[in-house]
C-alpha cells in the first residue's frame, strides 16, 4: 500500500466562502448553535462574508476540510485520473482531509 499526503496552505477563504456559500448555509441550518441557524435564515451574503473573515484560522481550516471530505468521491476520481495519466493503474481506498 502507498500513502500519498498533501499539505494545503494559503487557502483563499474569501473565494471559497463565496463559491460554497450555499453549502455553508445548509450546514448552518443543521447546526446546534442558535446563531449559526439564525445566519442560515436569510442573512445577506455580505454579512456572511464578514462572519467568515472573522473566524479563526482553525475554524476556517476545519470547514475547508469538511468541504473536501464531502467531495471525497471527486477527489478520488481526480487522483485516479492523474495516476492513470502517469501510467499507474490502481485502486484508491480512501481520501480524507483533516486539520
Amino acid at each position: 500500500m502507498i500513502k500519498v499526503e498533501l499539505v494545503i496552505d494559503n487557502v483563499d477563504y474569501d473565494l471559497l466562502a463565496e463559491r460554497y456559500l450555499p453549502y455553508f448555509v445548509e450546514r448552518f441550518k443543521n447546526s446546534s448553535n442558535p446563531a449559526m441557524r439564525l445566519m442560515a435564515g436569510g442573512v445577506p451574503v455580505s454579512t456572511l462574508k464578514k462572519f467568515f473573515s472573522g473566524l479563526s484560522q482553525d475554524a476556517k481550516d476545519k470547514m475547508a476540510a469538511q468541504l473536501l471530505n464531502s467531495n471525497k468521491e471527486l477527489l478520488i476520481e481526480n487522483a485516479k485520473a492523474t495516476m492513470e495519466n502517469m501510467g499507474m493503474h490502481a485502486d484508491i481506498i480512501e481520501a480524507k482531509a483533516s486539520t
